[in-house]
């Protein structure tokens, strides 16, 4: 075996270890939290002054589980996203009756483990706890939204997962 071809073993092992050994069986949980407080990174405005509205729907086998809204000037605790499982949405709006941005949408079954892949993830001191900064366009502005994630697993650091030129060996 290569040291490319060792190294995309280990990094595929290694994330192998953090899924549900029997995803049919129980699917094990992420928990969401908005961090309001976190800093928006340079030339980003915090999301909740211009969009201060959010809905987050959950599929199950393409059917809409739920669908809650929230208020993010005093949202925390967003939603829990079981893995493999659920499709999200994410809305943002303008008020009550406001407009709605475009949909984010994040495929399942492994949505809370795309967010990581997708928005450069990075693990707290907690191995199980990852923020993640989502850049919204909105209106010619970029707004900041950061989130929390809470696995019940321990993921590898985002730079030891295995890599699109991994695979072209």
């Amino acid at each position: 075996m290569t040291l490319d071809e060792r190294k995309l073993f280990d990094s595929l092992s290694t994330l192998i270890l953090a899924l549900p050994s029997d995803p049919d069986a129980q699917p094990l949980k992420c928990e969401l939290t908005y961090l309001r407080e976190e800093k928006a990174s340079s030339g980003l405005s915090p999301i909740y002054l211009q969009l201060p509205l959010l809905r987050i729907e959950r599929y199950r086998n393409g059917i809409l589980g739920d669908s809650r809204e929230f208020r993010l000037t005093d949202a925390k605790d967003l939603v829990t996203v079981r893995y493999p499982g659920d499709k999200l949405v994410l809305v943002f709006k303008t008020g009550e009756k406001g407009d709605e941005e475009d949909p984010i949408v994040i495929n399942g079954p492994w949505s809370a483990i795309a967010l990581i892949h997708k928005f450069n993830g990075q693990r707290t001191q907690n191995p199980l706890v990852w923020k993640i900064e989502m850049v919204i366009p909105y209106k010619g502005v970029s707004l900041s939204f950061w989130l929390q994630l809470k696995f019940e697993a321990e993921f590898p650091k985002l730079i030891d997962w295995p890599q699109r030129d991994d695979w072209a060996q």
